[in-house]
């Protein structure tokens, strides 16, 4: 593992919590790789049967975290810093992933809260998947830089997250408005859920400190919980 690296969320203090370690970072990788793997069997479980939008939405970007969680090979095979095409290849697939879970929360809320939603569920679907891969193979892998999240970095990285944050903020309110023409609060406790959700993926997708790894961990599994939970409540009781 490489000790000289760029920190996209880089504390000042000297605290070791705080300071770059590469145990969190691969941790961080592991970890969301059985997070999603996890998941998919609980929602097989437990969802078999449910007629819900949002949970096949929620299907899609746990796709895309193990789509992503090809990163644990950059350590594992020491590629970093590299301009073969084995790495650019692989940072492609890790832009794709990373692509597929935004696209597929941020537009959960939108693409669920409508009259047709389970019918234009599959048209969706192939949009998503559609943008995502035409996205990511005109979004460039910067090879010149390591990155401290055990990733790659790739064009306009920082501009990506904050635009995906305000996103991500803007599908909180749609739950919070749906919950409250829809008088359910079930969905109310959704949105909260969803909010610690994606700053939990956020976190564990930028962990490279055992302070942003903890952080992220768990907002991931709360969000997740509470999420799911609530969601089948609301279908168990529609």
């Amino acid at each position: 593992m490489p000790m000289t690296v760029d920190r996209m969320i880089n504390f000042s203090w000297e605290v070791p919590i705080f300071q770059y370690n590469p145990i969190p970072s691969f941790a961080a990788s592991v970890m969301m790789l059985f997070y999603a793997i996890i998941l998919v069997c609980v929602v097989f479980i437990n969802f078999e049967k449910t007629q819900s939008s949002e949970i096949i939405y929620f299907s899609l970007f746990l796709v895309g975290v193990v789509i992503e969680s090809v990163r644990i090979l950059f350590p594992a095979w020491n590629i970093w810093g590299t301009y073969s095409k084995i790495y650019i290849l692989l940072g492609h697939v890790v832009v794709f992933g990373k692509i597929l879970q935004v696209l597929s929360l941020i537009l959960m809320p939108m693409l669920s809260f409508t009259a047709k939603a389970i019918q234009n569920t599959e048209r969706n679907l192939l949009v998503i998947l559609a943008g995502s891969w035409i996205l990511t193979w005109v979004t460039p892998i910067d090879t010149g830089i390591i990155p401290s999240n055990c990733s790659i970095r790739f064009g306009y990285e920082g501009s990506f997250m904050l635009i995906t944050l305000f996103c991500f903020i803007a599908s909180f309110f749609s739950f919070v408005l749906h919950s409250e023409t829809s008088m359910s609060i079930e969905f109310k406790k959704m949105a909260w859920g969803y909010l610690s959700l994606v700053l939990g993926s956020m976190l564990m997708n930028q962990a490279d400190c055992f302070f942003i790894l903890g952080v992220g961990c768990i907002l991931l599994i709360l969000g997740s919980v509470l999420f799911l939970s609530n969601l089948h409540k609301y279908y168990m009781w529609k």
